[in-house]
This record gives C-alpha cells, structure tokens and sequence, in this order.
C-alpha cells in the first residue's frame, strides 16, 4: 500500500483528531452522566441504610417506655413513648419515600402493617392500665413474654439485606459504566492511532533531520568562523608589532578595539560549535587532575583585552598553593571564560569583577562575581535552558543565549551544576564545584 503524503496525512488527521475528540467527550459525557445518576442512587441507598439501625433502637424504646408503664404506672414513660413514636413515623415515612423495586416496596408495607399492630397491641394495654382494668401481675406476665416486636425486627433485617443487594447493584453498574467509557475511548484510539501514528513518526523524521542539518551547519560555520578570527588576530598582531615605536595612543587605541571584538567573537563561536557538539551527543569530557586556579588566571589573562576596554576591576581571588580538582581542562576553560565574559558584558564600565578560586575538603570551588545589571529571580530558572535572554539582558548586550546553557551541560557531565545568586540591579555571582582528584597529591 503506497503510503500517505504530507497533506494526505495531514487532512486525515484535521479529520481523525476531532473524530477522537468528539469520542471522548462523548464517553465522557456518558460516563458524568450515568455515575451521576448511580452516586445520587447511591446515597440514597446509603440513607436508607443508616436508617435502619435508628428504627430498630425507636422500636426497641417504644416497647421498653411501654413495659415500664405497664408495670408502674410511671405516666412519665407515655411522655417517652410519644417522642420515640414522632421519631419513628418521620423514619418510617423517609423508608417508605425511599425504597425501590418491589421487593423494597413490600417489605415497607409489610414493615407499615406490622408497626400498626404492635402499636395497636400497645395502646390496648395501655388504656386498661389507665383505666385500672389491668393489675400489677398481669403487667408483669406482659413484660416477660417473648419479644412483641419480633416481626418488625424481621421486616428490619430484610430491608438491610435488600438494600446491601442494591448498592452492590450500584457499585456493579458504575464499573460497567466505566468498562463502556474505556471502550468507547479505546475503539477511537485505536481508530485513530494507525494514521497519527505514521503522520507523527514522519514529522519526528523530519525533524530530527532539520535538528541534525541545523547542529552541522552550525558546527560548521563555527568553525570556519573561528579559522577566520584566527587569522585576523594574527594580522592584527602583525601590524602592531610593526608599528611604528612609540606607538600612536590613536592606533592603539584601534588596535584594541579590534582585538577585544575578535576575541569576543571567538568565545561565541566557540560556545557555538561546543553547543552543536552537545546536541549531537559528540561532546566528551575527559576528567584529569587539573589547577583551577591556573584556569582562573589564564581566563582572566585571555580575556583582559574585554575587560580593560571597560575600564573594569577584574581581579583573582586564589590562594597561592594550587588547587587541585578532577575536571577536563579544556571543557573548564571554557566555562570559565564564558561566565567571565558574560560578567564582562553586563557589567557597566568601571565596574567590578571578582574571579574567585576556593579550596576545600572535598575539592575546589569556582566563581564570578560582578556588579552587573543583576538578574531577576523569575529569569534564573529559564537562563540555563538554553537560548534564552532576559529582558534586561537584551537591552544590555547582544548574545545567543547559550553559554549558561553549555557550561550547566558541561558541568553536568562532571557531576556538578552552575548555582546563581543574584538580584536585579545588585549584580550576580555564579559559582561550581569540583571534586577532588583521586589518588594522592603530587610530590614537591
């Protein structure tokens, strides 16, 4: 079968994704409705059952408030069986609205039947006892007999039974109505599936094609962009070594500007080419013992051109002895030299930088500390997603947005993470931690 073009699928699916939108809000709304209906039956049901345990204890007084006249002559215990009996016609009322089905119905009939002769049965005792027609050891033979309200007891427990019958009747219902919903949701997936299936599995092709032409044309670019900024900065190295001695403060002055600009265009082509490694999976680290305070003062050193154009303070906080970490010196560099030169870039002219190296216990801690515009503590979570500005940012300089990025991947690949302390307008300080390197210390 010759498969489905672009459009083909894509009409199919402006098609096939209302149908299973139209199937599942309808299942939906068979489902809402039909578990509506159940839980209201149910609780019903539920009603009806804490019910029954309440006319029991009713019934159960009535006879023991009419026992206690009977022997007594107590007229408060009439007071009693009023009460009791107000109580137990609002129950037998709610029962007899409440049931459903004919077995519910019958047996609030029967229940209905019953009660009326035991109270029927009572109020004739009751009345010879008010008249004196009934004495103390007839009362007492009445209050021995077995269980007058045996009957209404009985009808009790069958509505108990019937009524557990129906919420298990419930419960069994909504299952089914759920069984009907996943089908119906089920049936429209699988309708559905085939077809989106092939027209997603095409347009994931094709864009993991454009995602791997876009990292080669990338890598690419970077690298002959760098090849090129090479060879300007050596000629421009050329040329001022044969200026003229003295040199002119005007061509110097020229000269610095077109190597701060060559050097800041090489870190960002290189934070490019290192980003186009990292989405292909190409990019490694190799951990080796390493100096990080030699990498803070080769990055400062690399970059003073950027700095010193600003008429920065950029100073390095070291101690003397180095600091011994496990890290790739070349992936290390370039994080450093990318949050040294975000540092540079949005700090205003004749601001302060700090380039901090601190030794540990456990290894060794880097950081960049500046006076720079600050960033917001909404932005902080998105900067190190990649290829994302703050507004702030945007306005200060110009970026790509991806060396925060890079050196948070790079530093994940070496089991540690960028941390970011800032505030708008109060600069920012970003810092790294490295592990120390395994086996002992070198000799010397």
């Amino acid at each position: 079968m010759k498969p489905l073009g672009p459009r083909a699928q894509w009409l199919l699916a402006s098609v096939l994704i209302p149908a299973f939108a139209l199937f599942a809000a309808g299942a939906f709304w068979l489902q809402a409705r039909s578990h509506a209906g159940l839980e209201a039956a149910f609780q019903r049901e539920l009603g009806l059952l804490v019910q029954l345990p309440r006319l029991r204890e009713d019934v159960r007084r009535l006879e023991e408030a009419t026992n206690r006249y009977l022997v007594g002559g107590d007229r408060r215990q009439l007071d009693v069986r009023r009460r009791v009996l107000e109580d137990l016609r609002r129950l037998e009322a709610g029962l007899a609205a409440a049931a459903e089905g004919a077995e519910e119905r019958a047996l609030t009939d029967r229940l209905g039947r019953e009660l009326a002769a035991v109270l029927s049965e009572q109020e004739q005792w009751i009345a010879r006892r008010s008249q004196g027609r009934l004495g103390g050891s007839a009362a007492s033979r009445l209050t021995s007999r077995e269980d007058a309200v045996a009957e209404v007891v009985e009808v009790l427990v069958g509505l108990k039974d019937a009524n557990r019958a129906r919420l298990d009747e419930r419960r069994r219902a909504m299952e089914r109505s759920g069984r009907v919903a996943l089908g119906l949701l089920l049936a429209a997936g699988a309708l559905l599936g085939g077809s989106a299936s092939a027209y997603l599995s095409a347009r994931l092709a094709e864009a993991v094609e454009l995602g791997a032409v876009k990292t080669q044309l990338v890598a690419m670019v970077s690298h002959e962009f760098n090849n090129s900024l090479s060879v300007l900065g050596g000629m421009t190295r050329l040329l001022k070594e044969d200026d003229p001695k003295p040199p002119d403060p005007k061509r110097l002055n020229y000269f610095t500007v077109i190597e701060s600009h060559i050097r800041s265009l090489a870190v960002a082509s290189r934070t490019l080419l290192e980003m186009g490694r990292l989405e292909a999976g190409r990019l490694k680290v190799r951990p080796v013992r390493m100096d990080l305070t030699a990498t803070a003062r080769e990055c400062c050193t690399r970059l003073e051109v950027l700095w010193s154009r600003k008429g920065q303070a950029v100073s390095v906080e070291a101690p003397a002895d180095p600091v011994w970490v496990h890290g790739d010196p070349d992936a290390l560099a370039l994080v450093a030299t990318n949050l040294l030169a975000n540092a540079v870039k949005y700090t205003p002219e004749k601001g302060t930088v700090t380039v901090a190296v601190r030794a540990g216990a456990g290894g060794g801690e880097f950081s960049v500390k500046d006076t720079g515009i600050g960033i917001a503590p909404e932005d902080q979570k998105h900067i190190l997603s990649g290829y994302y500005r703050t507004e702030a940012g945007k306005k200060a300089a110009k970026g790509f947005g991806v060396g925060l990025a890079l050196s948070q991947a790079v530093l994940a690949a070496h089991g540690s993470e960028l941390k970011v302390e800032s505030a708008p307008g109060r600069g920012a300080r970003f810092a790294f931690e490295l592990p120390a390197p395994p086996g002992p210390p070198p000799a010397g």
